[in-house]
């Protein structure tokens, strides 16, 4: 539920795959009476099943257990069917669940021989054993069906199954053919692929006629009679299972437990932790804590017999999901970390990080945060406020690079014909920072070209300025023009580092230097104004200095004769009224294609620019009949003239 804090604070594609790994399932679990060797008479043995879809209940045409099922195991054991069921469980034990769940793959299955009745139509539906059914989805059965769900309906046609239609829209002639039937008429069609499961419910009982489909009235209305009936209940299910802590390596958090013969598992006295592991292992023989005495052999805490410590180490996960709490505290010895030092610090402001941690490292830290924040030790919510996956650098062919592949470009190569600095703009500017992109040696050397051209226009700009208010109404063209650009591309830089996109902050600051090296050329150095002169190159300096650090701190002193340090400064501030233009140029359109281009004032009138368009024009207007200007503000005119 908590996704929904993260929305336009995490990538959409992480929220997803978290979404998707909990596998939140709203549904029912509806109970399945097994039925008697002669395959009508029902048993009290019950199978339960779980479905977000019990309004497709009435299209039942066979029930399924996965390969790993016991009682798949046991409902066979001695028949006829065992031998094809133990050769279906081998083959799919070679198979990864992912590949066993894929669409596109062949389904496998094999008869159990036995049948379960169906609980709101009464009608037997036989067991089957099928590849693609798992045993971690719901309770581990499902039931099939076929017109609804595209591999169930692959199941149904490869071993010849019905295929009873109990949903279609209305314009459907099943539909028309259907609507008033309580009771299947038609158990078998010849279609060549599943319906969409949407639309109204057709010989489905009582329910006949009612809307189908997710959250739907229909869903409601089965739930509700199967609870009244003692059948099934309504019930949210997860995807999620525990997590394996334990694991029999050397690094990792010894588990703090003595075993003992007499007394069971006892934990470590607290005066005792923490339990360090030896550092006289050889690892490179192979050594384990579970040969090594020295670290196991130990005596009870309770009864003070001899007892053997766990030598099983945690996963490193479960450090990993709060080492950003132990540094607002690390020098804490009585406890983990201080509520006070955590409530002071957390959360984290922006996290960078690789996609792949989505599911494993980032959705762990947020289950301990939420833990931790239940049992009152934190006052936090969720860890990370903001997350940025990083995009990988490609080679030439398009490859990863890595150094395991050797394809990995050396940073010295870069660095000692360029500098860090260069190298820092270059990877920051090619491409968004959470895109993959392939790297470019003609995007180092325009990087390179640019910081030269910015080191120039910034000491031109620092000869004769002087730091102060900028007055705007005194400034002549070539300043109000210079003013503009800094206000309106200072205002998009800031915002853009703000949102994580760096390579569009500094294309903000490239426009700047532009504008200033027109300025610097133009006009000659006694004429320009020095408090506009010292904004602009101020400005350039300190916001080009997260990302060229050595190049702004150097300026920083030389050419502004600044004290102290650059990322001791404050961020530059712009004003949005100054960033507004005085004139605009419009595109102006005779039945939509671009006849002229008029210049007018900012703030003029939609009838103003109307009449100064039709004056642009005026050549191409003779003679015509003008039957209607359409003003786009700020943008263009389109006259319609036959």
């Amino acid at each position: 539920d908590d996704l929904k804090k993260l929305e336009g604070k995490w990538p959409e594609r992480v929220r997803a795959m978290q979404a998707n790994w909990i596998g939140r399932s709203e549904g029912a679990e509806i109970d399945f009476a097994l039925a008697d060797v002669d395959g009508v008479t029902p048993t009290d043995t019950k199978i339960t099943v779980f479905t977000t879809r019990p309004d497709t209940l009435f299209g039942v045409s066979f029930f399924l257990l996965p390969p790993e099922s016991p009682l798949a195991a046991e409902l066979v054991a001695g028949t006829e069917h065992e031998a094809a069921f133990l050769e279906l469980r081998a083959a799919a034990e070679k198979v990864s669940s992912v590949d066993r769940q894929g669409s596109e793959r062949e389904k496998h299955g094999v008869f159990t021989g036995r049948y379960v009745i169906n609980p709101v139509n009464g009608r037997p539906a036989p067991i089957w054993v099928a590849d693609y059914v798992l045993m971690d989805y719901g309770t581990g059965a499902v039931m099939g069906v076929p017109c609804g769900d595209q591999r169930d309906f692959d199941f149904a046609k490869k071993y010849g199954l019905e295929i009873a239609p109990i949903i279609c829209e209305k314009d459907d002639p099943l539909y028309e053919r259907l609507k008033d039937e309580r009771e299947l008429v038609v158990t078998s069609v010849d279609w060549d692929h599943a319906m969409e499961a949407e639309g109204y419910l057709v010989q489905s009982g009582r329910f006949t006629g009612m809307k189908g489909g997710k959250h739907s009235e229909a869903v409601d209305a089965i739930i509700d009679w199967l609870g009244e009936q003692g059948l099934g209940r309504k019930t949210v299910q997860f995807r999620l299972r525990d997590w394996l802590i334990s694991r029999q390596r050397y690094w990792g958090n010894p588990i703090p437990m003595i075993h003992c013969d007499d007394c069971g598992d006892v934990p470590v006295p607290y005066e005792d932790l923490p339990v360090t592991l030896p550092d006289a292992l050889d690892l490179g023989a192979g050594e384990t804590l579970a040969a090594y005495a020295p670290f196991y052999e130990t005596t009870c805490p309770k009864c003070g017999k001899p007892a053997k410590r766990i030598t099983d180490t945690m996963d490193t996960f479960t450090c990993s999901s709060w080492y950003y709490l132990r540094y607002c505290d690390p020098h804490n010895e009585e406890l983990p970390f201080s509520r006070e030092a955590v409530d002071r610090w957390m959360p984290v402001d922006n996290y960078i990080g690789g996609i792949e941690h989505a599911i494993l490292h980032l959705l762990y830290s947020r289950f301990f945060t939420k833990v931790l924040r239940d049992l009152g030790m934190i006052g936090i919510d969720e860890p990370f406020e903001n997350l940025l996956c990083q995009g990988m650098v490609k080679d030439a062919n398009g490859d990863t690079m890595s150094k395991s592949k050797g394809n990995v470009v050396p940073p010295s190569s870069v660095i000692e014909p360029y500098g860090a600095d260069t190298m820092r703009l270059a990877i920051l500017f090619i491409a968004p920072p959470e895109k993959d992109f392939n790297w470019d040696e003609e995007a180092v050397a325009g990087a390179n070209r640019f910081i030269k051209r910015a080191w120039r226009v910034v000491w031109l700009l620092s000869q004769g300025a002087a730091a102060g208010a900028v007055s705007a109404g005194d400034l002549d063209a070539a300043g109000k023009e210079l003013w503009r650009t800094l206000n309106g591309m200072g205002i998009k830089c800031t915002a853009d580092f703000d949102r994580g996109q760096f390579n569009t902050a500094i294309s903000a600051v490239m426009e700047i230097t532009n504008a200033a090296s027109k300025y610097v050329n133009d006009v000659a150095a006694e004429r320009r104004d020095p408090a506009l002169s010292f904004a602009v190159a101020h400005a350039i300096v300190t916001m080009l200095a997260p990302i060229c650090p050595h190049w702004a701190e150097e300026l920083w002193h030389k050419a502004l004769a600044q004290e102290g340090s650059v990322y001791n400064a404050a961020w530059p501030e712009f004003d949005a009224e100054a960033a507004k233009a005085d004139e605009v140029e419009i595109a102006v359109q005779i039945k939509g294609k671009v006849r002229g281009r008029v210049t007018v004032a900012a703030d003029a009138t939609d009838d103003e620019v109307a009449e100064a368009a039709k004056a642009a024009v005026a050549e191409q207007l003779a003679g015509k009949d003008i039957k209607k200007v359409i003003v786009i503000k700020g943008r263009l005119v389109n006259i319609v003239a036959v």
